[in-house]
């Protein structure tokens, strides 16, 4: 059977292309793409043991049967639904346009709210004695939409009257320009700075989005948890 392999961040950099095919035995798991990856791109051994699979959008186990035509996302450590489904909302972006607080904030305005808690993540221009130049962020963007919405949805759940926001930019960025907003509004300002801070921390773990970093010295580096 024929398996659809996609890379990304430092995966596609290493293997010199976005995706291939690859063919495996009947009743083949995920350890087995993992296998057959290392003989066709050996560069790549080090940087799949850390990586975690994603099939059709949702994370999945090395010991995940597999079916011909399935697609499987490599996704390098970042700072689950089966099948492709379309998520449109205001509340969950990621996109190449600039993100706008204020406009986070009035979509968020609500008689019912006492309070509103936004988060901004601006480029940097120094991390310790290294300047930055510029980033490039990059995103598995169907994914880290789903990603994105089942956490907003699963704090929603927990925290009964919340309402959240999430959204973050890709592309090139410099010092100053907004890479990230997250945002909680609730009755009491408690539960919206609680819920603000877990969304913004989970973000940077769970969802595939990375970042690269451009120094004034002429060096790059992936960041797994982008900041």
């Amino acid at each position: 059977m024929r398996i659809k392999v996609l890379f990304f961040a430092r995966l596609r950099e290493l293997a010199q292309t976005n995706e291939c095919w690859i063919e495996l035995p009947e009743n083949a798991q995920i350890l087995d793409v993992r296998s057959e990856l290392t003989k066709i791109f050996p560069q790549l051994q080090q940087d799949l043991h850390r990586a975690v699979a994603a099939l059709h959008e949702s994370y999945a186990e090395d010991s995940t049967l597999l079916k011909d035509g399935d697609e499987i996302a490599w996704i390098p450590p970042v700072g689950g639904g089966s099948g492709k489904i379309e998520i449109i909302s205001p509340y969950y972006q990621v996109t190449d346009e600039p993100l706008d607080l204020s406009k986070a904030y009035q979509l968020l305005e609500d008689p019912r709210f006492g309070g509103i808690v936004l988060f901004s993540g601006t480029v940097r221009e120094w991390t310790g004695d290294r300047r930055t130049e510029k980033l490039e962020y990059e995103a598995y963007k169907d994914m880290a939409l789903l990603q994105m919405h089942r956490l907003g949805e699963e704090l929603e759940t927990t925290y009964p009257g919340v309402k959240t926001l999430a959204w973050h930019r890709v592309g090139t960025l410099v010092p100053t320009e907004t890479a990230v907003i997250c945002a909680a509004a609730s009755a009491h300002r408690d539960i919206a700075f609680t819920v603000c801070k877990t969304l913004i921390d989970r973000l940077k773990k769970e969802v595939p989005i990375w970042k690269k970093e451009f120094f004034s010295d002429g060096q790059t580096e992936w960041k797994e948890n982008p900041e």
